[in-house]
């Protein structure tokens, strides 16, 4: 009969029909079967053979396995099996799109070696081409398998498994698998010693199937009441590994961070956040972007500083001089005068100025500011600067002929500054109204 494999699951042979096969175990029967009528022999193993042709050193002992035939109660002499070293095998990716290949970037690679194997070696190459070797190695049989001391940086065994006829090894590789090229495997005895004689098996390595899912909507979960204006730091879940972008109302990138193992990203702002609505969205490494998440209102609860008046309204009562006043950046700064009525109004810049021209003469007395912001926020009111009069009316116009009105109370008619008190004298300077 030919060489068998340890990793055989059936002996097969051939003999004269009806003759029975002995199969002998250091030259003692231990099972028999029955040449079928096409001359055809087949035992089931219930454990795989250990390899007994190496000739060196193994870390199982090898068997010593013969046949022979008996016919009309004759029976030949023995004939012994050769038990080579077995197969070995690259299972194909769960996420193969053929369903018979490896996937660049699944790193996780299953091999089945044969039961009996000391050491093993897989090759494949990586996504800058180049050959990389993962050498494997066990100490007795059963034993957990590992990776030897040169091939640590390139993979790890993440579990192994003693079977019947295979050992299973389990391997996390260290770096993605190049589309397009082979790996392969392959067992020996020992380190170093006779290798199968099946030689390397192989299996091709598929491109990775596009990404198009896009992230689960992030959720915002930072309480963003009276944040508004402020750089808060905001926190939001989201796939883990996407880049996750934070947006303010009006759609304006505010922010920007990559989300942990924990599914959690905190980002700050790189802008003081607007009062409005505030989303994020999530983008995977594949380009896919979730949708917005559901919006967090960023209010403004704070009250922009007092101002300050900073012109001087000495002798300015009466006139409309421009009045600068400092205030919160874009806060709309209201002038009011003595009485609380309000004179004017403008938009504090950049620069944190704003200059009000009056829409009336200014009346004599305090010239107060407020500024109130763009969430309706209102500060208190100025310290007052004071406007004050010190021009002279225009002489008056004594308007009425008095000719003939001596000794009479006849009314006067005088145009004056409107406003102005009006004083009538006589010739002596005399006060007569």
């Amino acid at each position: 009969m030919p060489t068998v494999a340890s990793t055989d699951e059936t002996l097969t042979g051939t003999g004269k029909p009806g003759a029975i096969i002995n199969i002998k175990v250091n030259g003692r029967t231990a099972r028999q079967t029955q040449v079928a009528a096409d001359g055809r022999w087949t035992f089931p193993l219930e454990i795989g053979l250990n390899s007994n042709v190496t000739g060196g050193a193994q870390l199982v002992p090898a068997n010593k396995i013969s046949v022979s035939q008996t016919v009309n109660g004759q029976e030949s002499g023995d004939t012994d099996v050769n038990v080579s070293l077995g197969h070995s095998e690259i299972l194909p990716s769960s996420k193969s799109k053929q369903q018979n290949n490896l996937v660049e970037n699944d790193r996780n690679v299953t091999l089945k070696v044969p039961h009996d194997a000391g050491a093993a070696y897989f090759q494949f190459t990586d996504t800058n081409g180049k050959s990389q070797e993962v050498g494997l190695k066990r100490d007795a049989v059963p034993g957990k398998w590992q990776v030897n001391s040169s091939s640590s940086a390139i993979a790890s065994v993440a579990s192994s498994e003693d079977g019947k006829f295979y050992s299973t090894i389990n391997l996390t590789l260290n770096k993605d698998m190049k589309a397009g090229t082979t790996a392969r495997v392959i067992s020996n005895m020992q380190e170093g010693s006779y290798s199968s004689l099946q030689g390397w098996q192989t299996r091709n390595v598929e491109a990775a199937p596009k990404d198009t899912t896009a992230p689960a909507k992030p959720v915002v979960n930072t309480d963003l009441t009276g944040k508004a204006g402020t750089k808060t730091p905001v926190e939001v879940s989201a796939e883990s590994g996407s880049t996750v972008a934070l947006y303010d109302k009006d759609g304006n990138k505010i922010g920007e961070g990559t989300a942990g193992s924990n599914g959690k990203v905190t980002i700050t702002p790189t802008v003081d956040i607007p009062a409005g609505n505030v989303t994020a969205k999530a983008t995977d490494a594949a380009g896919n972007t979730s949708e917005a998440s559901n919006p967090k209102v960023a209010t403004d609860t704070t009250a922009p500083a007092k101002p300050v008046v900073n012109t001087d309204l000495t002798g300015k009562a009466g006139t409309k001089t421009p009045v600068e006043v400092t205030a919160e950046k874009g806060s709309t700064v209201a002038l009011y005068d003595k009485d609380n009525n309000k004179i004017g109004e403008a938009t504090a810049g950049a620069n944190g100025k704003a200059t009000i021209t009056p829409t009336v003469d200014i009346p004599a007395g305090n010239v107060t500011a407020k500024a109130t912001d763009a969430a309706g926020n209102t500060s208190v009111a100025s310290d007052p600067k004071v406007a004050t009069d010190t021009t002279a009316p225009a002489k008056p116009v004594v308007n009425t002929d008095l000719t003939g009105k001596a000794g009479t109370k006849t009314p006067v008619e005088v145009t004056a500054e409107k406003g102005s008190t009006v004083a009538l004298y006589d010739k002596k300077q005399q006060q007569d109204w």
